[in-house]
């Protein structure tokens, strides 16, 4: 009876946060499900693993953070504000990200200290900002365009046009100029959501090179062929040939321009040009 009795009763089950410390140990991509589902009555038992303890492995600390912010408790908002001092730079990151999700004002000023502070730590700082949207970050992050990592002016673009703010205005339209493709076009992104219009011909056509929006400037003709022509230039294969296609299409109201280019310095840029007043069925006599 005794063996029968063992056989039949039901062992009980772990405690949700044991199995949530296995689970992250082993890394399963379920670990936070069951605790995130438990809401406001885990977050108790979670605030101790967010310490840093040798013993502790890294994941446990990581989906802790995760957890908390899907949870969204107030109570964690402090403790992992003070993780953006951890010795830990991915533990810093991981706080950054989860402090964007809690939209907390109190996590500002403590964002904007992190801001420059290592390229992922940065953007992912910069983020929170813009998802939290408090005007206070405004002119941190407009400093932050002129970061020396792609990512961090990236990062920075894209919380601006979150907070819409016009201070951003000059320093985004000068990003309109940056050497990366990818930060133009956030930097595009940025004023329109901002609601910034061109004020002249020049304008619009930097901020259309800048969308790619190749078929806008063909439209626009003879006025977006200096933009066209300075795309050329890029270090981005993508936009330099969509911006020769571009010059193509526009067709005899860029040869002049384009003429003028062939006493340029760079071999490549003058082979580029002469490819295109070559489509274009004109003879690129040299200036």
């Amino acid at each position: 009876m005794g063996t029968l009795h063992n056989i039949f009763v039901r062992k009980p089950t772990s405690e949700p946060i044991d199995e949530f410390i296995k689970k992250s140990t082993h890394e399963a991509p379920d670990a936070c499900d069951h605790v995130v589902a438990l809401g406001a009555a885990i977050v108790d038992q979670l605030l101790p693993l967010l310490a840093d303890d040798k013993r502790r492995p890294f994941a446990v600390r990581c989906n802790a953070i995760r957890a908390l912010a899907k949870i969204r408790d107030a109570r964690a908002v402090a403790p992992i504000i003070a993780l953006l001092k951890d010795s830990d730079n991915m533990i810093r990151v991981e706080a950054s990200q989860a402090l964007g999700l809690f939209k907390d004002a109190r996590a500002v000023m403590p964002l904007v200290d992190v801001l420059g502070k290592g390229f992922a730590l940065s953007s992912a700082a910069a983020r929170a900002l813009g998802r939290i949207g408090d005007a206070r970050a405004v002119e941190p992050l407009i400093v932050l365009l002129g970061d020396c990592y792609e990512c961090g002016r990236e990062a920075a673009a894209e919380a601006l046009g979150l907070l819409r703010d016009q201070r951003a205005v000059p320093p985004l339209l000068q990003a309109l100029h940056d050497q990366d493709h990818a930060m133009r076009r956030l930097a595009a992104d940025a004023l329109e959501r901002i609601g910034w219009q061109p004020a002249d011909a020049e304008m619009k056509a930097t901020y259309l090179v800048a969308k790619q929006r190749w078929a806008s400037c063909v439209q626009m003709g003879r006025d977006a062929v200096p933009q066209l022509i300075v795309a050329l230039r890029s270090t981005d294969f993508e936009t330099t040939w969509n911006a020769g296609n571009a010059l193509v299409a526009i067709g005899e109201p860029a040869v002049n321009d384009l003429r003028a280019c062939l006493s340029d310095g760079n071999a490549d840029f003058r082979a580029d040009v002469t490819r295109i007043l070559g489509q274009i069925g004109v003879v690129p006599i040299s200036t």
